[in-house]
């Protein structure tokens, strides 16, 4: 069943990260660390990719311990649906299929839904980096270069 879903992403002081979704049925929330990777740019990367018409990508955010793989694949029939399926695991820095799994959830949504979601906390994101406050401590976790390449995927692609 196609899912409505809204979302919250922050990004925290001090190499963290806070992400939010809410689906009908499921709510999820995850906290994230930027010392091993920056989930963010992951984050926007990916959904780049399936804005210009990728067929599958993955997601890797890693916590202290843990880390929560997204698997996203487009539906073979109808292209504008996404099935996406998020798993934590108790993994210690790095992902390993034999780790034990915590939690799952899995939901279908459509990809419009999914990106205008994303937009609008990437435009929020980029108007709080505006403030000098607010940037100080998140500058250097601050993923310039892949949100304005989301944003304008998404301005191509839906404007």
């Amino acid at each position: 069943m196609i899912q409505e879903i809204e979302l919250t992403f922050s990004l925290g002081e001090y190499g963290w990260s806070d992400f939010r979704i809410w689906t009908k049925e499921e709510h999820i929330e995850i906290g994230m660390t930027h010392i091993f990777n920056n989930p963010l740019e992951e984050m926007f990367s990916a959904f780049t990719e399936l804005l210009k018409g990728i067929k599958s990508t993955y997601i890797m955010w890693l916590d202290e311990p843990g880390a929560y793989r997204w698997e996203i694949t487009r539906d073979e029939e109808q292209h504008h649906i996404l099935d996406i399926s998020i798993t934590e695991t108790a993994s210690m820095s790095e992902w390993k299929e034999s780790d034990r799994v915590i939690s799952e959830i899995e939901f279908t949504v459509k990809q419009q839904q999914l990106m205008a979601c994303i937009y609008g906390e990437a435009i929020k994101l980029r108007e709080l980096m505006k403030m000098k406050t607010y940037k100080i401590d998140r500058n250097e976790q601050y993923p310039a270069r892949a949100l304005n390449e989301f944003l304008q995927a998404y301005e191509a692609r839906y404007s």
